[in-house]
């Protein structure tokens, strides 16, 4: 690419310089006009040139397909983290309901297509211990309500 355009530079500075000397060495007389209007029109082309070459189309709509998908990413890697998070405070919110305890913090992490939650951990305050049913009772809820698999729920 850099190849290309020092290559488009040489050429235009090279006519340019040509055209330049071929009006210091041309006499002043009619055909004078027409000469600089069929080297403006030769410029012209050159400076079009690159613009009507496929490889610089094709390099310009990929820099935009790059710039659009890079936006994306961004995009869609910001409305996870924020989707995430709402869904934890929820939970702990929830939970806290649920069992009288305190909550010290809950994640969560959605499948990479957003299609549904594919982890939860959870940690209890105090000495982080639960029995068997408030762990049962926390899991069945969550699940009831985000339709989450009760495997991929960790609370400790």
């Amino acid at each position: 690419m850099i190849e290309m355009i020092c290559e488009y530079g040489r050429n235009a500075a090279l006519f340019m310089i040509f055209i330049f000397l071929c009006e210091m060495i041309m006499p002043k007389n009619k055909y004078r006009e027409i000469i600089r209007l069929v080297c403006a029109v030769f410029l012209t082309m050159i400076i079009l040139k690159p613009l009507t070459q496929t490889d610089m189309g094709q390099m310009i709509k990929e820099i935009d397909i790059r710039t659009i998908n890079a936006e994306y990413n961004h995009y869609t890697d910001k409305q996870k983290e924020l989707t995430e998070k709402k869904f934890s405070n929820d939970i702990k919110n929830e939970m806290k309901k649920i069992i009288g305890k305190e909550i010290r913090y809950v994640k969560t992490e959605f499948n990479d297509d957003m299609s549904g939650i594919r982890k939860i951990d959870i940690e209890i305050e105090n000495d982080g211990t639960i029995t068997e049913e408030e762990e049962k009772n926390i899991k069945n809820k969550i699940y009831d309500f985000y339709r989450s698999d009760n495997v991929n729920i960790h609370i400790y």
